[in-house]
């Protein structure tokens, strides 16, 4: 995703993925409180629940960032390991 506006798009791709591919429905979805989150009407089309935590507060999200910072982690580390260029 370049632009955030894209992400509505995403999000109707990955909810139609989810049901074709495993025949389940999401039943909850946490985002911020974001503006390009807000799509009331999927959700309630499809019985989701959107919870929403406050923007700029990423302890309410703390699961979600800890396994963010273990990944950027893991790729600091294969970056340095393999020798590439700092521009990688």
């Amino acid at each position: 995703m370049k632009l955030k506006f894209e992400n509505g798009f995403l999000v109707k791709s990955f909810v139609a993925l989810i049901q074709t591919k495993f025949h389940k429905t999401i039943k909850c979805i946490q985002t911020d409180n974001g503006p390009e989150f807000n799509l009331t009407q999927l959700f309630t089309k499809k019985g989701t629940i959107h919870q929403k935590s406050c923007v700029e507060t990423p302890h309410q999200n703390g699961l979600v960032e800890h396994k963010h910072y273990h990944i950027l982690n893991i790729i600091r580390s294969l970056l340095f390991h393999s020798g590439l260029p700092h521009c990688f």
